[in-house]
């Protein structure tokens, strides 16, 4: 159990180390000029290894997706008894976003994220698509009896978060700060919520 766990930590270790140097290669020259080699060198792992964590090159931009899947389905199993489902979706999205931070403590800028993905196409693509993943994965946990509406609602849950990253990021392309419209932002995700309801 002990060697299982070691190995879970040095890939996570891994994966966190590769996903940090495309960061500040990307924000140092852009998605579409740095190469996958490049991304290894700077992570000290083969380029292999790279493709061993992130199958495409525009993961590396969105590294923390399933992470974030993994939230929103403990939000679900773990919300108090009687509480929606949607309620806890909808609970875990606007604590997420609470701690977007122009610059964390971990100094890896949330806002490069915004900057990339506003510029690129190739991108904007991919994270439409990963979008359409969550859904599929979204739709059935959340305990509605009929699929076509628990996709619909899945789908809401999920525009409305996609919704939140456009706004931001065409403020952060903008020149402004991620703190300086947060709070705004999130009040209008919770109106949205609202407007979708709980199930």
């Amino acid at each position: 159990m002990c060697v299982t766990n070691s190995a879970a930590a040095r890939r996570a270790r891994t994966h966190q180390a590769i996903a940090d140097a495309a960061a500040l290669l990307f924000a140092e020259h852009g998605f579409s000029a740095v190469t996958i080699d490049e991304v290894a060198a700077a992570a000290g792992v083969a380029r292999q290894t790279v493709f061993n964590h992130f199958a495409v090159k525009e993961d590396l931009v969105f590294d923390e997706i399933e992470e974030q899947r993994a939230a929103l389905l403990a939000a679900i199993r773990n919300r108090p008894a009687g509480s929606s489902a949607v309620a806890a979706v909808q609970d875990q999205i606007i604590a997420r976003w609470k701690t977007v931070r122009t610059v964390p403590d971990d100094g890896r800028p949330d806002s490069g994220i915004f900057r990339l993905v506003h510029h690129s196409p190739t991108l904007r693509a991919r994270q439409l698509q990963l979008n359409a993943g969550t859904v599929d994965i979204l739709a059935p946990a959340l305990g509605i009896e009929e699929p076509m509406i628990a996709t619909v609602i899945a789908t809401a849950l999920v525009a409305v978060e996609q919704a939140l990253f456009d706004r931001m990021a065409a403020h952060v392309v903008a020149g402004g700060a991620v703190e300086d419209v947060r709070d705004d932002l999130l009040a209008q995700a919770r109106r949205a919520f609202d407007r979708i309801g709980t199930q």
